[in-house]
């Protein structure tokens, strides 16, 4: 519940949380927090995963803080649409058009022109 605190349980699989879907956009961007550094690979699944209600819950009890400080729920920790900088977009799937974007096919990847 606590930042920093540590939980031991058995094996696990992170592949679990994620249904099978094979097609989904991915780009290089930056971390949503500061410092913000340009050091991560982006994916975006074509199809949504839903969460249910008491999973979404269970997830807004987490907190920013460590134990002994003032509770900061892990809630509204997003910023912004940011611009796309230049920034390639592949697919993993063939397309002509996304969001009424011009792709140019290329062997495996699409890259986005806007």
């Amino acid at each position: 519940k606590h930042k920093d605190t540590l939980v031991e349980f058995g094996s696990f699989d992170p592949s679990c949380l994620m249904p099978a879907c094979p097609d989904y956009w991915t780009y290089s961007g930056s971390l949503t927090t500061p410092p913000l550094s340009e050091s991560v690979t982006w994916i975006i699944k074509k199809q949504p995963v839903e969460v249910d209600h008491d999973q979404l819950e269970q997830f807004r009890t987490l907190l920013f803080t460590s134990e002994g400080e003032k509770e900061k729920r892990m809630v509204d920790n997003f910023r912004p649409l940011q611009p796309l900088m230049n920034r390639t977009v592949r697919s993993s799937f063939r397309h002509d058009y996304v969001l009424n974007i011009q792709a140019k096919p290329q062997p495996s990847t699409s890259q986005v022109i806007p």
